[in-house]
Parts: C-alpha cells; sequence; structure tokens
C-alpha cells in the first residue's frame, strides 16, 4: 500500500530534522572549536574513484558527482584524478603533497534517489578516519510501497547535501581525528564495509597507543564461528597480533604461546611431534583443536600436531586462542580450547624478508609477500611465503649428564639394553611453502609444511641411541583449502573444505642399542573435510548458527617396528588394502582404513542491554566409535561500563586417536615366541569433559585491567595403558599371558585460578608496558592399576569395590601448583624495542609416575643418587630476550636470548609411558640475530 499523508510527513520531517541537527552542529562547531583565521590555509584534496556500489551504474550520476566536486570550497581545493585502487590512491595523494584523499560510492536505483558515501583517509597514516553517508532509505514498514513520485528530491540535491555534510565534518575536524559514529553509520552498508573494513583496522591500532583496551571492541570469531565483540564473549580468549609476532620474534606456534596466561610448553618435547604445549594440564597437542583460517589443521593418523618452525608465523595478522572446550560448535578435539591461525593479510600489499643465525648451526631464511590486482571493479589479493630453518645440534646435552646417564635405566630395566653413553649432533630442520588467493569473500590456501626431529629426544638412554644423527622422525602436511562466504537477506552463509595430508617420511626411524639395525616407521592420512554453517539474525538482539559438517579420511596408522623402509607404493590414498604379510607377524601392524564423521550444530546468541547469552550443542557420530552429544551455555553481564562478569558450562570430547587403538608393537619369529608390547583396542571410546568457569575483568583506566578467571575441569574415560588378557586366536605364538593396549580408564579434576593484571603506556615516552599473571591450580587423578599387585581381572574388580579410590593420588601430573610470568617492555627514541619475560613454576609430579606406589615414594632427589628415580620435577625460573632496532622504516637488526640465565631445567614428559628420561632437558641459553626487510603499502 501507499504512504498516508501523515507518513509522508514523517519522512520529510526526519530527513529535514536530520540535516538541520548535522548543519547546527557544525555551525556552532566552526564558532567555538575552530578559529575562523585558521580556514585561511588551503586544504588539498584529491578526489579518487567515483565508482557504483552495485552492478547499476550510472554515467549521469557520475557526471553529476563530478562535475559538483570539481567547484572548490574556500579553504578546500579538489583535485580529480581516478586511482585503480585506494592504497595507489593514498600514495599518490602523499607524494603529491595532498591533506586529504577521498573516494566516493554511489548506489543507484531505477525507482529512488542515489545513496551516496565519501570516505576520507588520511595519507600519512594510512587510515580511515571519516564516512560521510546521504542514504534515502529509512526504515518503514514492509507492506509500505514508495514510488519515485513520493520523493521530491532530485539526484543533484542528494549529492549537493552529501557535499555540504563532507565540507562541515572536515571544517570541525582538521586534525582528521577518527570520527567513529560517521564510520559505523556509513559501516551499516555492507558493500561499503566490505570495501574500507580493512583501512579502519589499521587506524583502530594506532589508537591502541592511547587505550590500551580498545582491542575489546574488535570482533572475535573463533570461540564462536560468528563474529562477536571480544568484549561480549562470554568465554575466556585470548589474541596474539600480527605487532606482537614480529617484535617477539616468534618463530614457532609454542613460542607464540609460552606466555599466554596458563599456559606451559616443552621445548623441545618429542621426536614426533616437535615441541608441546599444556593448555589447563592438558597436552595442547593433543587436547586443543588448531585451525589455519578457521580450518581444522591435524591430520587424523597423527597422536597431536606436529609443532615446530613448519608451521610459519610471520604472515599471519593474528592467533585466537580459546580457553576450555568449544566442542559445542567445533566437535572433536576442541577438548583443552581452539587455537586459530589466521593469515589473510589485512593490508593489501607488503612484503617481509627475514634471515636469523644462531648458535648451535642455527641458520632460518623466510618471507612472505602480498599482492592486491585489480579484478572486477576490486581487487585479487595474493600471497604467497616460504621459509626454510635448520640446526645442527640443539642445547640439551650439557648440564644434563645424570638424566643422560644409560647405567640407572639399564640397573632399572633388569640389566636391559645398554650402559654406555655416547652423543653426537641432534639435528632438526623445517621447511614450509604456501600461497593463498583472496578474491571479495572467497579464499584459497595451499600450504606444505616439512619437519625433520631426532626420534630420541627425552627417551631412556639405555634404549634409544643418542649418538646417531640418522635416527630422525620426519614428516610432511599437504593442504588445500577453500572458504567462502555470503550474504542472503538476514542470512549469512559460511563455507569450508579442505584436503589434508599427512605423510611420514619412510626413512623415519628409532634406533634402539640393543638392536643391530634401525627400526622403521611409516604411517599417512588424507582428510577431505567440508562444513556449512549459516547464521540468521532474526533480530538486531538475537542471532541463530547452525551448521554441520561431513570428513571423510582414509588412513594407515604407525606400523609395527619394521626391519627396512616401508614401501610407500603399498598405500594408496583412501585405500584399505593390505601391504604383502611378515612371515612370522602376518598383518599384524598393518591397519589400513578408511572411516567418517558426520556432526551438526545449533547455537543461540542473545544481547540483552548489557548481557550477552549464548546456549547451544552439538551431536558426533564417527564410524568408528560412539556418538557424542555436548552442549555449551555461557553468560556475560556488563556491572558497569568498566566491569563485566562471565560464567559458562561447556562439555567436550576427544575422540580416540587412531594412532593410539591401532597401536601394534611386536618382536620375535613363531618358531620362538612372539613379544607383543602393544596391540590394538578398537573399542577404545571417547575421553569427555565437563568444564565450569567463571570468568570477572575490570578496566582500571585507559592503561590498566585485571583480570580473573576460575575454572574446574573433571575427564573421564581418559586413555590409559592397561594389560589385558591375551586373545589367543588373534595371538597364537605370544609368550604372554598379558599385553599391553589402549583402553578407557581412570579419570581426573583439575581446579585452577588464573589472575592477570596489564599496564600499558606507563611511562609514554619510553613506551613502558607491564603485564603480569599468575596460574594456580590444583587437581586429583584416578591412576591406572598396579598389576605388579594384581594376579588377576577378577581381583582386581574386587579392590576396585572394596576401595574404589585406591588408585587415587591428589594431585595432577605435569601441573605445577604455582606458576607466574612477568614481561615488561619499552621502546626508545621510536626504534628501538627491549622486552624481557620471565617464568617462575613451582615444582610438579611426573607423569613417569604410571602407579599410585610410584606416587607415594615420589620426591626430589636431595642426595643426588645417581639411581634414584626423580618423579617429582624440581620448578625453574627463566628469562628470555627480545630486542630490535629499526634503522628506518624498511629495515630492523633483530635479536634474541632464551633461558638467558642459562638454567637447567625439566620439560613435561616427552611420552606419556615409561620410557621417559628422569628429566626431560629442555634447551638451554641460545642466542640468535639477523635483520628483516618490511614494506606494505
Amino acid at each position: 500500500m501507499n504512504p498516508t499523508k501523515t507518513q509522508k510527513q514523517m519522512i520529510n520531517a526526519y530527513r529535514m530534522s536530520t540535516v538541520l541537527n548535522l548543519v547546527l552542529k557544525g555551525f556552532f562547531s566552526l564558532l567555538i572549536l575552530f578559529p575562523f583565521d585558521s580556514l585561511k590555509a588551503e586544504t588539498k584534496i584529491l578526489i579518487g574513484s567515483i565508482r557504483s556500489l552495485n552492478a547499476t551504474e550510472s554515467k549521469e550520476i557520475e557526471a553529476l558527482i563530478q562535475k559538483e566536486f570539481s567547484e572548490s570550497s574556500d579553504p578546500f581545493v579538489f583535485y580529480i584524478k581516478p586511482m585503480e585502487s585506494i592504497n595507489k590512491g593514498i600514495i599518490e595523494a602523499r607524494t603529491g603533497g595532498y591533506q586529504i584523499y577521498s573516494e566516493i560510492y554511489y548506489r543507484n536505483s531505477d525507482s529512488f534517489p542515489p545513496d551516496v558515501y565519501i570516505a576520507s583517509f588520511d595519507p600519512q597514516n594510512e587510515y580511515l578516519y571519516d564516512v560521510i553517508s546521504e542514504t534515502t532509505f529509512i526504515d518503514l514498514p514492509a507492506e509500505i510501497e514508495i514510488s519515485e513520485d513520493e520523493f521530491q528530491e532530485r539526484p543533484e540535491d542528494i549529492i549537493k547535501r552529501t557535499k555540504k555534510k563532507y565540507l562541515i565534518s572536515h571544517s570541525v575536524n582538521p586534525s582528521q581525528k577518527i570520527i567513529r559514529d560517521n564510520i559505523i553509520e556509513g559501516f551499516k552498508n555492507p558493500e561499503v564495509r566490505n570495501k574500507l573494513q580493512s583501512f579502519r583496522k589499521a587506524e583502530s591500532q594506532k589508537e591502541k597507543s592511547e587505550d590500551a583496551f580498545a582491542y575489546l571492541k574488535d570482533n572475535f570469531e573463533t570461540a564462536t564461528r560468528s563474529a562477536q565483540k571480544l568484549e561480549d564473549l562470554p568465554v575466556t580468549v585470548g589474541v596474539i597480533r600480527r605487532e606482537e609476532i614480529h617484535n617477539y620474534n616468534y618463530r614457532t606456534l609454542v613460542e607464540a604461546l609460552k606466555f599466554q596466561p596458563g599456559i606451559m610448553v616443552s621445548e623441545p618435547g618429542n621426536g614426533e611431534v616437535g615441541h608441546h604445549f599444556y593448555q589447563r594440564g592438558l597436552l595442547g597437542n593433543e587436547y586443543t583443536k588448531i585451525l589455519l583460517n578457521g580450518i581444522p589443521l591435524t591430520p587424523s593418523v597423527v597422536q597431536g600436531m606436529p609443532i615446530n618452525e613448519m608451521l610459519y608465523l610471520k604472515h599471519a595478522e593474528s592467533i585466537e586462542v580459546v580457553y576450555g572446550p568449544a566442542s559445542a560448535v567445533y566437535g572433536s578435539d576442541a577438548f583443552a580450547g581452539v587455537i586459530n591461525i589466521k593469515t589473510v593479510p589485512k593490508k593489501e600489499n607488503r612484503i617481509h624478508l627475514g634471515t636469523h643465525v644462531g648458535e648451535y648451526g642455527y641458520l632460518n631464511f623466510n618471507f612472505n609477500v602480498a599482492q592486491a590486482v585489480p579484478l572486477l571493479n576490486d581487487h585479487l589479493l595474493v600471497q604467497a611465503y616460504g621459509l626454510k630453518s635448520n640446526r645442527s645440534d640443539q642445547n640439551i646435552k650439557k648440564g644434563y649428564s645424570d638424566s643422560y646417564y644409560a647405567e640407572k635405566y639399564y640397573q632399572r630395566n633388569n640389566e636391559f639394553g645398554s650402559r654406555v653413553n655416547y652423543f653426537s649432533e641432534l639435528p632438526s630442520s623445517n621447511s614450509s611453502y604456501g600461497t593463498s588467493i583472496t578474491f571479495k569473500k572467497f579464499s584459497f590456501f595451499f600450504d606444505q609444511m616439512k619437519r625433520t626431529d631426532h626420534s630420541s629426544i627425552g627417551q631412556q638412554s639405555s634404549f634409544y641411541a643418542y649418538n646417531d644423527s640418522g635416527a630422525i622422525w620426519s614428516d610432511t602436511i599437504t593442504r588445500f583449502a577453500a572458504k567462502n562466504s555470503f550474504d542472503l537477506g538476514k542470512f549469512t552463509f559460511n563455507t569450508n573444505l579442505s584436503y589434508n595430508q599427512y605423510r611420514l617420511d619412510n626413512s623415519s626411524n628409532y634406533n634402539l642399542k640393543f638392536e643391530k639395525s634401525p627400526l622403521y616407521k611409516f604411517m599417512g592420512s588424507d582428510d577431505v573435510l567440508f562444513e556449512q554453517t549459516a547464521i540468521y539474525k532474526l533480530m538486531k538482539e538475537v542471532e541463530i548458527l547452525g551448521g554441520f559438517s561431513y570428513q571423510y579420511s582414509g588412513a594407515f596408522p604407525k606400523t609395527n617396528d619394521l626391519k627396512l623402509p616401508f614401501n610407500e607404493n603399498f598405500y594408496k590414498p583412501f585405500s584399505s588394502k593390505l601391504p604383502p604379510s611378515d612371515p612370522d607377524l602376518g598383518n599384524f601392524g598393518n591397519n589400513p582404513l578408511r572411516f567418517q564423521n558426520k556432526g551438526g550444530f545449533l547455537q543461540t546468541t542473545i544481547n540483552i542491554q548489557n548481557t550477552t547469552i549464548i546456549a547451544g550443542a552439538r551431536y558426533d557420530k564417527n564410524s568408528l566409535y560412539e556418538g557424542s552429544f555436548n552442549p555449551r551455555i555461557a553468560l556475560i553481564y556488563k556491572l558497569t561500563p568498566k566491569s563485566s562478569l562471565r560464567t559458562s558450562y561447556t562439555e567436550g570430547f576427544r575422540g580416540p586417536p587412531i594412532y593410539l587403538s591401532y597401536n601394534s608393537i611386536a618382536t620375535g619369529s613363531t618358531s620362538s615366541g612372539i613379544t607383543y608390547l602393544f596391540v590394538p583396542n578398537k573399542n577404545l571410546q571417547p575421553e569427555k569433559l565437563k568444564s565450569y568457569e567463571l570468568g570477572w575483568r575490570y578496566l582500571y583506566s585507559k592503561i590498566s585491567s585485571a583480570e580473573i578467571v576460575l575454572f574446574h575441569n573433571s575427564v573421564k574415560n581418559k586413555f590409559n595403558s592397561l594389560k589385558v588378557r591375551r586373545d589367543e586366536y588373534l595371538y597364537p605364538y605370544s609368550t604372554q599371558s598379558r599385553v599391553d593396549t589402549f583402553g578407557n580408564i581412570g579419570r581426573s579434576e583439575l581446579t585452577g585460578i588464573d589472575i592477570i593484571f596489564l599496564f600499558k603506556e606507563l611511562y609514554k615516552p619510553i613506551h613502558l608496558n607491564l603485564s603480569l599473571s599468575n596460574s594456580f591450580a590444583k587437581g586429583v587423578e584416578y591412576l591406572s592399576p598396579d598389576y605388579s599387585k594384581v594376579e588377576n581381572e577378577i581381583e582386581n574388580y574386587i579392590l576396585d569395590q572394596y576401595d574404589p579410590k585406591r588408585n587415587k593420588i591428589n594431585n595432577y601430573r605435569s601441573v605445577p601448583r604455582r606458576m607466574n610470568s612477568l614481561r615488561i617492555s619499552s621502546k626508545f627514541f621510536e626504534r628501538w624495542f627491549l622486552a624481557l619475560d620471565l617464568i617462575n613454576t613451582e615444582g610438579w609430579y611426573s607423569k613417569n609416575i604410571r602407579t599410585k606406589s610410584q606416587y607415594d615414594t615420589a620426591e626430589f632427589n636431595p642426595t643426588y643418587n645417581i639411581y634414584y628415580s626423580s618423579n617429582k620435577m624440581q620448578g625453574y625460573t627463566i628469562i628470555d630476550f627480545n630486542t630490535f632496532f629499526e634503522i628506518n622504516q624498511y629495515f630492523r637488526l633483530v635479536s634474541k636470548i632464551t633461558n638467558l640465565t642459562n638454567e637447567v631445567i625439566s620439560g613435561k614428559g616427552a611420552y606419556d609411558g615409561s620410557n621417559n628420561l628422569d628429566i626431560h632437558p629442555q634447551y638451554r641459553r641460545n642466542v640468535y640475530a639477523g635483520f628483516e626487510v618490511n614494506n606494505a603499502w
């Protein structure tokens, strides 16, 4: 129906009041805030592109805009020069001496006058600071139809009025401060937002030098799979930004996470998965979902995500960290949290070159480059990167002679193995390269990462050789991925598609001292993943998110110990064909398989005044194990503009890795008998986690804040090794009555509190920043039975009924009761950056403790008895130092010293087993230096 006379009057009154209000504000601002004599100075403005936001172009409207802006208005002088891109326009304005660079966009319609938008940029600092908009649409009931006759205004009237608003805005804002309200209003148009968003983000980083917590207004997608402001998230998160990655010269993901609250690291971890990080007591390589640009990266065949320098970070825009389970939206493995490495550039054109050298033959070269190419009135963004890193030896031997002393392990293992110690170099190498292509909201990614580590790291020296540089674990991850997003009415659709391939090089081997030749290993997997999500904006306050995923995988789990390298031709992607059998072991250790996982989830987000509520759940069904349902409900309430209180209840699950359920190790022959060290358990079921969290954040001022997070995690169905009666049908030649396998046995509970203080720009002349975090934790665990004290399953069952807590320990292994970290940074003369990181921990109980009796006898070794089994690790204090000096805006010299005081410290156990070194040697002091070239335009 057509609008009534009253409705027409309301429309006209609304427009008139808007214009009058703006004109009056500008007039009085000119009188009061801006001296008239300052207007006499000429302001040169370069007008670049004049283009349509939609497919409907109008030469008539463009001519009207060009005519209107060809007339200068004292003190503003306009120069019109078409530009291919915003970046080129900004460069032209800066080199040409223009004070302002502007672009004009219009949205044409056959029935209505055009919408006009004018974006203004600061050419010197390259950020968007104002968007003037004049739109002819206002919110009216859908049933009202408005024809062109209802409008008395012509297109030239709209253009003139937009120019007037533009002149007023610039008159009262000569210093080009950010006009947030204008930008927010202009960004209501999705085409404008998509075109200008990256320049707004670049500007927001500048603002943060004055407000340490402006980042809380930034959108964060990883926690909920939809964009939510950080300050509105009812879960604990952290963000590592590009600036921090470069300032602290992070080379690995573990280095980047090292200073995050509540996270501990081991450098190195072990040969199989590289460096380790622990999130709320759980090994993050295994229990944290690791994403690259929002798409899962961990291959299905591995026990945990391999981490070293091959996972390149220098092209990352940010690393988003989520604490606590997120299986309600991500499914399996989002158990301890989620980490998302985002690499799509926010700057259209940039280049980075870096090279670093260090002790022990360390050499690193890396680059990344991004270039925008004009395409279809937009830009195709192409990015490429590469890295090559080598270390001829690792500084984990000197000072650790007691830990490597082979004699004590030889005696402990009933004089089995070798009592002789020999060492050679322990090399490590990493390489990666990749490319990405982004056009509008579509992105394609290719990444290949290769890593080689020494396979003996962290394992008992009486068994594993440290004098063979050829004992290596070498693997490659190759991934193709694509993602797309589009809007349709109130819906936003997001699609992810990826193919992830993992191959363990068939030269990978363990050198066992009691074997005459190396024992080779092989495993591989191919994973195809499709994910589709849809976001429906029911109303301004309510958002509904739903989605489903389907993964199809083919895998060849880790083989038995092989005398010769595995013939890689025996495994093809997605094939379940068995390779030729062994004369004695048959097909034991050969377990090629195919499987699939289906999952669907639904989540609702409600924003009501000062409260945000998120509620949802997901169900996953895997063809190898039973389904899992995982809900989440979380709430945040803003007590005041400066403080908020949040709480959440979440559940998570970790599906049984085929690395564990198909673990197969045996040796011997049918004639002399076969010893099965580990046998598969295809009935392994998921671990389950229930998590409760309470958090409080308070912003004391623009430069200081405090945050307290209290959490409680309860895990059941834990994966643990256990002894089971031998299956005489499957293992007829076994020399044992019982064999080892993995099962769901034991549970644990951990309660912790993180207290974080942040101070930014404490002393502005040197940009002094300080952050302090304190983590406290206490837990209990129920361990596997002590099979040396149990004769059979019946006896074990009776003992469990008589004393259900007989395997309980009042501690949580690998978690110290207290951990503190302190970071101090400053920048002198705007060029010289200095930072000190300090981490201090109490001692903790080792995961070498497998039974309650071992826990009861675990102590420090005060008498330094070399044969003593150290199952309680001592705490430590380490200091890292980072610095760089900027020669100019392109070149910087960098240096990094880890473990500055050269401490002898232990990491967490290399493996969850009984063959670890008593103390896991960590890197002692390493010194690195190099230079970097950076440019963005």
